[in-house]
């Protein structure tokens, strides 16, 4: 991660999934006398994960840790604990961690009641930590609600992903309407990156580009030390990244489906002001696609929320007075109050032409005159972004 220059490029967190735990796939996880679960000694010879992670911490990164909100781990372990939840995070501030996941195997309760009690309990760390929610209560488009925003930082929008196309696309899926939900602190998340995984790079670069346009956090799922120069080369876009670290009202989504097989998902960019990331990728299991990109789809912005919107720049220094150091999403602003402050849509006939760049390439194509046509292999990916001339 640090050799190949992908700490520098913003990869700087480490996240543990489940498993870690002394006494995994037992039936019951092991816990010492103070509550805190033991760390799996096949994992952590010594059965002591702080110097690993005072060592990680030294090199750069932050990590995050899991942990289940249900009667027992996914795997089936029980807590062996009736106050677990409050010795998990203890143990979780005593780590350093910088962000925690919290599952939903075995769980039995409204949703959001047990959301807003571990958002309680993280927050009374007084430590910035964030909240990603696995699974509780946020999966659906129309089961989701803003509390799933206001409550963490980061919520899944589907089951787990798996290392097949098949299951990529229908996570992808999952996306789909969900665009007006993300925003600074609060994201859409559809599991973590197989780019490495996918043995494709056609489908690996149709998975990061979406990913980056959805604004999604770009957590890598395959082997980083053994990944191959194709894979690297889209993972360390800094291009693409851009598109993903950027906001400007809208945290992208699917806006066309051209034919039946082209998708083209968009987001509006601070940056170039005005502007807007496409990716356009042929769903066709039988071969090549051509389609035409109609600018009149596409969420081109009046202005920009950019770092020097002044609404912006007010909004950030009272945040900034107010907020309480741990509570990363407060002062973020409700839906309603996000909802202001997004950048007026221009009409959709108001651009007639565009500079269009190749996200991929690094290269400027040309200029589109109302539309713009893209030729796709199967699965391939047009990523681009549109500035109105």
């Amino acid at each position: 991660m640090k050799t190949s220059g992908l700490l520098k490029l913003g990869y700087d967190r480490l996240e543990m999934d489940g498993g870690w735990w002394e006494g995994a796939d037992t039936g019951s996880a092991t816990r010492n006398a103070s509550g805190f679960l033991q760390f799996n000694k096949e994992r952590f010879p010594d059965g002591k994960a702080k110097p690993t992670f005072d060592y990680v911490a030294s090199l750069g990164f932050k990590y995050h840790w899991y942990f289940d909100a249900g009667e027992h781990y996914c795997n089936g372990d029980k807590h062996a604990s009736e106050h677990y939840e409050k010795e998990d995070v203890a143990l979780a501030d005593w780590l350093g961690v910088s962000g925690v996941k919290v599952d939903a195997c075995g769980t039995k309760e409204e949703p959001r009641v047990l959301v807003q009690r571990w958002q309680s309990l993280l927050n009374a760390t007084g430590r910035p930590i964030l909240f990603a929610n696995c699974r509780n209560g946020c999966e659906t488009v129309q089961g989701w609600q803003p509390w799933c925003a206001d409550l963490t930082n980061q919520w899944r929008v589907s089951s787990d992903i798996q290392e097949s196309w098949k299951k990529v696309m229908y996570n992808m899926d999952q996306l789909g309407g969900r665009g007006a939900f993300g925003a600074p602190h609060r994201w859409n998340y559809p599991d973590s990156l197989e780019t490495g995984n996918l043995g494709n790079t056609v489908q690996a670069a149709t998975n990061f580009a979406v990913w980056c346009v959805a604004s999604s956090p770009l957590i890598m799922g395959h082997d980083v030390p053994n990944q191959t120069a194709a894979v690297l080369g889209i993972v360390s876009n800094r291009d693409a990244i851009a598109v993903n670290q950027q906001y400007a009202g809208n945290a992208g989504d699917r806006v066309d489906v051209i034919d039946g097989s082209v998708e083209v998902w968009a987001k509006p960019l601070a940056s170039p002001a005005g502007a807007v990331a496409v990716v356009a990728f042929n769903r066709n299991h039988s071969g090549n696609a051509t389609a035409a990109i109609d600018l009149r789809t596409l969420p081109f912005a009046a202005h920009s929320w950019s770092a020097a919107h002044p609404r912006r720049t007010e909004r950030a220094r009272l945040a900034a007075a107010a907020r309480l150091p741990q509570t990363w999403w407060s002062g973020a602003g409700s839906l309603a109050e996000q909802a202001r402050e997004m950048p007026e849509s221009l009409p959709a006939d108001a651009v007639k032409d565009a500079n269009v760049y190749d996200v991929w390439t690094h290269r400027q194509l040309g200029t589109a005159h109302g539309n713009w046509t893209v030729s796709l292999a199967e699965f391939e990916s047009a990523f681009l972004i549109l500035t109105p001339k």
